[in-house]
C-alpha cells in the first residue's frame, strides 16, 4: 500500500509541475497576445481577418470603431451580414474575399465605396491579401484600408476648379 501511496504523489507532484508549467506559458501568449493587439491598434489603418468561411477572427480597434463597436472582441465569430453593411455592399465584399481565397492572389483597390444609411458617400483604399499558411493552405484574408474620402474630394475640388479657369 504505501508504494501505491508514493507512486500517486509523485504522479500528483509531476502533474502540479505540468500545470505550472502549462499557466506560465498561457500567461505569456495572452501577454504576446495583448502586445500584438497594441501594435496592430497603432496603426494608421483599419485591419481585420477573416476565415475561410468568411468570419471575423480579427482586427484592429481602428476597424472596430470604423462599424461603432467598443472594442476588436465585439467583431470575433462575426460576419459582414452581422455587421450592417448594405446587403450589395457585404455581398461585394464577400465575393472579393472568395475571390483572394480561390485564386491566391492580394488585391488593391483605391476606389471602393460605401454609401452609409444616412446618404453619406465614402471611399476606401483598400488592400486584401490570402493568409496561406506553412504548408500552403489558405487559412482566411487579411485586410486592410484607409478612409482617402477627405483626398477624393479634394480632388473633386481641384478638378472643379480647374474647369472654370479653362470656361
Amino acid at each position: 500500500m504505501p508504494e501505491d501511496t508514493t507512486t500517486l504523489q509523485q504522479t500528483i507532484a509531476q502533474l502540479q509541475t505540468r500545470v505550472a508549467e502549462l499557466e506560465q506559458s498561457l500567461a505569456r501568449q495572452t501577454e504576446q497576445y495583448a502586445l500584438l493587439q497594441e501594435v496592430i491598434d497603432q496603426l494608421p489603418y483599419a485591419i481585420y481577418w477573416k476565415d475561410p468561411s468568411l468570419v471575423y477572427r480579427g482586427c484592429n480597434q481602428r476597424f472596430a470603431s470604423d462599424l461603432g463597436l467598443a472594442s476588436p472582441n465585439a467583431v470575433i465569430g462575426h460576419t459582414d451580414a452581422d455587421l450592417g453593411w448594405k446587403e450589395a455592399e457585404f455581398a461585394l465584399f464577400q465575393e472579393i474575399d472568395r475571390r483572394i481565397i480561390a485564386t491566391r492572389m492580394a488585391e488593391y483597390d483605391d476606389q471602393e465605396t460605401v454609401v452609409h444609411a444616412n446618404g453619406i458617400r465614402e471611399w476606401f483604399e483598400t488592400h486584401k491579401v490570402p493568409l496561406i499558411d506553412q504548408v500552403g493552405t489558405v487559412f482566411g484574408v487579411l485586410a486592410t484600408y484607409n478612409n482617402i474620402t477627405a483626398r477624393k474630394q479634394a480632388e473633386a475640388t481641384v478638378l472643379a476648379q480647374a474647369s472654370l479657369l479653362q470656361d
